[in-house]
């Protein structure tokens, strides 16, 4: 099992997490924090009324496409119980172990909590007090807090990553494009993220190690979401960025045009990657491919 749980809510405010320990006599001490982490294919909602709280409590929901970032947290087995007793597990909250994705594409097992789905309702609005308690974590380990504001009126948040970095067989001329092109395209320009392409034979695969640059083009879907579930069929990966597969999904850093490095989808490769494929030196599929030819 793994010791890293995966924090959007409430516990990511010492001073909620300290107090409530305090009263049910736990050492705050039993978590401790590691860094941030994204959760793909997730939303934050509101959809489950607390009695503790006196309204809603926040939940995650399931939306392809879409992603939560949080911290991790290191945990002992006295802070399990903690964090289970808290969250009235498994009555209210169950513990789901789900993949999380670190800053440079790599991904761990983290463990969360959501909502029990019999106890799931529709929109339940928070207390101010409560919203502020989770805008407060969040503020304090330099998370954004547009989704949970969002969240917390009910509306659905846009999309937090809108493109995908293509660098082999989905690029413009390749045979595979035309499965990225349907899922209409509102922009699509030459891109570069940082890692280790790997030739193997008649496609590339990525490996998100940061060290050289790999050239390919950054999409923009039309319906990101339609587009990645589409996507993880062709590439053999998992929903939820799982790794089981010859590709998992994740985010990288992307590069193009005069603008800043943004968060992107990609797919790099997963547990099921062979050995021994020699690296593509120049970072670029499509000039490979054609000396190769």
């Amino acid at each position: 099992m793994t010791d890293l749980y995966f924090a959007y809510g409430s516990n990511l405010d010492s001073t909620d997490w300290a107090a409530w320990c305090a009263r049910q006599g736990h050492d705050p001490d039993c978590i401790r924090p590691v860094g941030p982490a994204t959760l793909p294919d997730a939303e934050l909602v509101f959809d489950y009324h607390s009695t503790s709280r006196g309204g809603g409590a926040l939940n995650l929901s399931t939306r392809p496409g879409q992603c939560v970032d949080g911290i991790l947290f290191r945990v002992s087995p006295a802070g399990w119980r903690a964090l289970d007793r808290k969250e009235g597990a498994p009555r209210a909250y169950v513990r789901r172990t789900r993949t999380a994705i670190l800053p440079g594409g790599t991904c761990v097992q983290a463990a969360t909590y959501e909502v029990v789905p019999d106890r799931r309702e529709g929109f339940v609005a928070p207390t101010p007090d409560y919203l502020d308690i989770c805008l407060r974590g969040r503020r304090a380990h330099g998370l954004g807090t547009r989704m949970l504001e969002r969240a917390a009126s009910g509306a659905a948040a846009e999309p937090e990553v809108d493109g995908i970095f293509v660098y082999g067989t989905l690029m413009r001329g390749e045979y595979r494009f035309p499965a990225l092109q349907a899922a209409g395209l509102r922009a699509i320009a030459p891109a570069t993220a940082r890692g280790r392409l790997l030739d193997l034979g008649a496609f590339p695969g990525l490996v998100p190690d940061g060290t050289g640059p790999v050239r390919g083009e950054l999409a923009v879907p039309a319906d990101p979401g339609r587009a990645l579930e589409r996507l993880d069929v062709i590439e053999g990966a998992e929903p939820r960025g799982g790794g089981g597969g010859l590709y998992r999904r994740t985010l990288l850093p992307v590069a193009s045009g005069e603008g800043g490095a943004r968060l992107a989808w990609t797919y790099v490769l997963g547990a099921a990657a062979p050995a021994g494929c020699a690296r593509i030196p120049a970072g670029c599929w499509r000039t490979h491919a054609a000396h190769e030819e």
